[in-house]
């Protein structure tokens, strides 16, 4: 999975988000789901540098 194009796809979803107030629900899943699936990725690559 490329993180660059889930980034860009995140902040895609964002802006469509800020111009149809609608979809805030389905995007708050989506962030939970985001940080949920990167964020053990993300603590173990900072874990990486700073070790």
């Amino acid at each position: 999975m490329d993180a660059a194009r889930v980034g860009s796809d995140m902040a895609d979803a964002m802006v469509r988000t800020s111009a149809n107030k609608k979809n805030n629900f389905t995007i708050l899943l989506a962030l939970i789901y985001f940080f949920m699936w990167f964020l053990p990725f993300g603590v173990s690559f900072v874990l990486l540098i700073l070790l």
